[in-house]
């Protein structure tokens, strides 16, 4: 049988971005010079033309990472066809101030060091509407067989994936809307 989890509301791509320290602290001059904001800063395509960047996705060697904000707004729904399982609030998801977590849960942190003459730093995208829709079949299924991987950057927990069994789940599709951007250091 063919099984759908949509996962509706915000949620963030990311980049974990390095900078050369000199390139650093002459974009921190700049930033200072005209009293604005990282995030006016690094997200303007024309300035990172400057240092030889086309997009604000140059500056990080790896590819983004899809998240789905644990708030109480964004819903996750699972299907059978298109018959509808349940659906519930991603906050849900955030087992810690539950005794019994309702859900299987994985926290991963962060394992990235850091390194000299380079600064690091995360460049988030927020965006709104279908952040992931995860497709899956299974001859029996039970929603305690779904694990339900969570992180987070900044101040910012999430989705990151969906384990189901000892398989990882890939996103098939999304549609979201840019909202914003935050810089994190």
């Amino acid at each position: 049988m063919n099984y759908i989890i949509n996962l509706f509301g915000t949620g963030i791509r990311y980049w974990n971005c390095e900078l050369d320290q000199a390139v650093f602290d002459d974009m921190e001059r700049i930033r200072l010079k005209n009293k604005v904001e990282w995030e006016q800063v690094l997200f303007n395509l024309e300035f990172l033309n400057h240092y030889g960047f086309s997009h604000w996705s140059e500056l990080s060697n790896e590819p983004a990472t899809i998240g789905f904000l644990l708030d109480p707004l964004n819903r996750i729904e699972v299907k059978q066809g298109s018959k509808l399982i349940t659906r519930f609030r991603a906050n849900e998801l955030d087992t810690a101030a539950t005794l019994f977590p309702l859900y299987q849960t994985t926290y991963l942190q962060d394992s990235r060091s850091a390194k000299s003459n380079v600064k690091s730093f995360q460049l988030i995208q927020f965006e709104k509407g279908l952040i992931g829709k995860f497709k899956f079949e299974s001859v029996t299924f039970t929603i305690e067989q779904l694990n339900y991987i969570l992180s987070s950057v900044g101040r910012n927990k999430f989705l990151s994936t969906i384990k189901f069994g000892d398989s990882f789940l890939e996103s098939k599709q999304e549609d979201g809307l840019v909202t914003g951007g935050e810089v994190v250091f």
